[in-house]
């Protein structure tokens, strides 16, 4: 056991821990004055929560007693012969009996009765307030995780999606960057024999009246001539049987001729146009 220091002032304290360790050896301990003040504070407390005890367990003293009182009265009254109670009326004492032991009665009056099962209903109303109110919060935080998950799933998938075309992308990259190497490779060789033809077509004077389509456009002024020629030797036929007006009809027929001449002569030119043009 520790030695206290010769001081009325922590003589309480020596006390009180003989008093807590009752037989017990004391563990020595350091009699600093933080230590001191911090057991004095404890002893306060202590002996404090033992006057309270104290003071519950006469209250509880007093209501064995009263109850006691009360049980011995109720007992000679329904033990009395004039009185007689039903079994209804015995069964619903029973109830308020272990309803007011439920309730944890102090006195067992009616007004105690009343009021202990109106605060009983009140904390029962507070409880399912506070259900519904954690229900509802519980809803609500359910709905608020089913969407974030749809939300995930819908990322997720999104995301798997682009994954897999940026894998194909960078599968695909080397084929189109190949091709498009080839590709410029073949538009700078065709540029290349452009400029020779071009070069080429201009050593052999080439005149730009043979291309393909002035020679459609040459083609098509022939059939237009022929038919033309075809109608004048058509119209020149007919003159044949003119009426016996000679001179007239003779002037006639030389100015068709002429026509007709002129109408060859354009007709051969333009042959020998074509021709030419194949041959170059």
């Amino acid at each position: 056991m520790s030695t206290f220091s010769n001081n009325s002032r922590n003589q309480d304290i020596e006390e009180w821990l003989k008093y807590v360790f009752e037989d017990e050896h004391i563990p020595d301990f350091e009699q600093s004055e933080d230590l001191m003040n911090a057991l004095r504070q404890l002893m306060l407390k202590h002996k404090e929560s033992e006057r309270d005890a104290k003071e519950i367990m006469k209250a509880e003293q007093k209501y064995t007693e009263i109850y006691k009182n009360k049980t011995d009265e109720l007992n000679s009254i329904l033990n009395a012969e004039s009185l007689s109670l039903s079994s209804e009326t015995l069964e619903a004492v029973e109830q308020i009996a272990v309803a007011s032991k439920k309730l944890n009665l102090k006195e067992p009056t009616i007004t105690n009765f009343l009021l202990a099962v109106n605060e009983a209903e009140n904390k029962e109303m507070e409880a399912k307030e506070k259900e519904m109110l954690e229900d509802y919060h519980l809803a609500t935080l359910s709905k608020k995780v089913t969407k974030i998950m749809k939300t995930n799933h819908l990322i997720r998938r999104d995301l798997a999606m682009l994954e897999n075309t940026v894998e194909h992308q960078d599968a695909y990259k080397p084929k189109v960057l190949t091709n498009n190497s080839f590709l410029d490779t073949k538009i700078e060789e065709y540029k290349r024999r452009i400029k020779k033809f071009e070069r080429d077509l201009s050593k052999r004077n080439y005149d730009s009246s043979l291309e393909h389509n002035q020679l459609i456009k040459k083609s098509e002024a022939i059939d237009k001539l022929e038919k033309e020629v075809q109608s004048l030797h058509l119209k020149l036929n007919s003159y044949q049987s003119l009426p016996p007006n000679k001179s007239l009809t003779l002037l006639k027929i030389q100015t068709t001729r002429n026509e007709l001449a002129a109408l060859e002569d354009e007709f051969q030119k333009l042959l020998e146009s074509a021709s030419g043009a194949s041959i170059s």
